[in-house]
């Protein structure tokens, strides 16, 4: 029963938000077939296909062999995103798996003037999310942009931002209602990589310095609230990735330090974090990871300071969403406790939980009911209610 919804839902979606305009082609050849898709004519070009001979990626054409639009399925056919062009080869139009939109606007000298982002509230309303307007100078370079963010439609916020000579956000002021919220300031690298960030908050006249590297990688942060107290954080990248994180606290003396290390896919395969200078308040936790082909994490790991396995955490993917098996140990490395978990193919939250003892036995059930925040995408959803059964 649960598939069978699954599968309802993706066929409404389809039809709401991205219309399949053309019969799907499976030919490696281009499908000469003068077709009316994207307000035009022309013809579909299968790129790429997966093992079983289905279309994963299609550019189409019109009857001028302009490249006007682009798509991209996943291995089960579903159109996962789209892209729209106009005849200068310039974006106009990109739409997402579940409905949420991006729409581009040009003058007629081929400047950026209008970016509008939409997102899906409830499955079936798309939301005007965001609007950000540009300004050019009788030189054609960008001067101003101005954001409008309308998640709360009631209380939206405007940020004004200056552009420099190199196209480079050196400053910003955001409002909301008339009141000033924040003053931003930028310096750049040469690269065109923000070389340091300086946000003054003046709802609690808080400072937050941030320093980067110019690969773009955050590499230093202080934050000061309006009692003068300070906060630090460092960072160290290998290969552009974060191998080393240490954080103070208030009184200077370092509070956590984290390390970190991936595979040759640049995927985190341990991560140890500890409070190595606070007797008061100590801290351990060393996990490692494991992925399968499509590097999504299929095992989990968690040690404590001795080494000793405390935790394992086992994942399985299909259509009906993600399966977890949780399994605790004592001190004596012996099974204590198990968990299953099931989540929601719509979103990564968990339906039901089911709690075993060392002996298989099911203690207890928990299921857990949500509903859509209305002011954010269809993926945004918060906690509605549980119902806690519990077995003797």
């Amino acid at each position: 029963m649960e598939y069978l919804k699954m599968k309802a839902k993706q066929f409404i979606l389809s039809i709401l938000f991205i219309p399949i305009l053309v019969m799907q082609s499976f030919a490696t050849e281009p499908t000469i077939k003068y077709l009316k898709f994207f307000d035009t004519h022309g013809y579909e070009k299968v790129i790429e296909t997966n093992k079983e001979g289905q279309a994963t990626y299609k550019e189409f054409y019109n009857t001028n062999n302009q490249l006007i639009g682009k798509r991209y399925y996943d291995e089960y056919g579903t159109l996962r995103k789209s892209y729209k062009y106009n005849q200068r080869g310039q974006l106009i139009e990109k739409v997402k798996r579940h409905g949420d939109k991006n729409i581009y606007k040009y003058d007629d000298n081929g400047n950026l003037i209008l970016e509008e982002r939409y997102v899906v509230a409830l499955l079936t309303e798309r939301r005007l999310y965001e609007r950000i307007k540009y300004t050019y100078n009788d030189e054609q370079k960008l001067v101003h942009k101005k954001t409008t963010n309308l998640m709360y439609a009631d209380n939206a916020m405007i940020t004004d931002s200056k552009i420099d000579s190199n196209g480079n956000e050196v400053e910003s002021v955001s409002y909301q209602k008339g009141k000033l919220i924040s003053n931003t300031t930028r310096t750049f690298f040469k690269n065109g990589k923000v070389k340091q960030e300086c946000i003054i908050n003046h709802d609690d006249n808080s400072v937050e310095t941030k320093d980067y590297d110019d690969l773009g990688n955050e590499i230093a942060l202080l934050s000061k609230d309006n009692k003068g107290h300070i906060y630090k954080a460092y960072k160290k990248y290998n290969r552009n990735r974060v191998i080393e994180n240490e954080t103070y606290h208030i009184e200077g003396k370092k509070e956590l330090h984290f390390i970190y290390r991936y595979n040759n896919k640049n995927k985190l395969i341990e991560k140890i974090a500890e409070n190595k200078y606070d007797t008061e308040t100590t801290y351990y936790s060393h996990k490692t990871f494991a992925y399968d082909k499509k590097l999504r994490i299929i095992e989990e790991k968690i040690f404590n300071k001795q080494g000793r396995l405390i935790e394992k955490v086992v994942s399985n993917y299909s259509l009906l969403g993600k399966r977890q098996k949780r399994y605790f140990y004592d001190d004596n490395n012996q099974l204590k406790r198990m968990a299953k978990l099931k989540y929601s193919p719509w979103h990564e939250k968990v339906k039901t939980k089911k709690i075993y003892d060392d002996n298989g036995k099911l203690e207890t059930k928990i299921e857990y009911g949500y509903k859509l925040n209305k002011t954010l995408s269809s993926n945004a959803v918060k906690s509605e209610d549980e119902k806690i059964t519990h077995y003797k």
